[in-house]
């Protein structure tokens, strides 16, 4: 498979990669400076609330060991999503890509400024579990893998069809 590099294709990913981190850098400066940490402010009752906290480790809190070198995991990361943008014929597929590397440029700004990554999305149940603190960032990237994964998955399955179509017709 050759590189893509028309210009189109590319204008369209670095948009959204930059919007992606012009809006995480927003919220995460509002929460930043309007936010207590690790004092829970209500929005939707107690079910959806906003609690700053600063994620030394990696997504959801996950720790791979104090001396991990994140941001270098991070950039190496984010030259493969450009790798994957460069030769992904599908728009739909390289905006996901490009959400994925918003994401994580977004988050790689907080750990080179502060060591660690701001969060401040806090969901859960009343009194009950509730999912990892995160930030836009990470909305960004679990939107992007999630959707690929579900593309992916309906292209194979299309795939699928038209070869049985192609063979069913060959038998005939």
């Amino acid at each position: 498979m050759k590189p893509d590099l028309n210009r189109k294709k590319i204008l369209i990913s670095l948009i959204v990669a930059v919007v992606v981190i012009i809006l995480d850098r927003i919220t995460k400066v509002i929460a930043y400076t309007k936010l207590r940490y690790g004092n829970p402010k209500p929005f939707i009752d107690s079910i959806w609330q906003w609690t700053l906290t600063l994620n030394p480790h990696s997504v959801w809190g996950l720790s791979l060991g104090k001396h991990f070198p994140y941001e270098l995991m991070v950039i190496g990361l984010s030259i493969i999503v450009i790798v994957l943008i460069v030769f992904e014929p599908k728009p739909s597929f390289y905006v996901l890509y490009s959400m994925i590397l918003g994401g994580a440029i977004g988050n790689l700004i907080d750990r080179i400024r502060l060591g660690a990554v701001i969060d401040f999305i806090d969901w859960g149940f009343p009194h009950g579990p509730r999912w990892p603190i995160f930030n836009l960032a990470d909305s960004a990237i679990s939107v992007g893998v999630t959707l690929l994964i579900v593309f992916s998955l309906v292209e194979a399955l299309k795939e699928k069809k038209e070869i049985s179509k192609e063979v069913e017709k060959n038998d005939n």
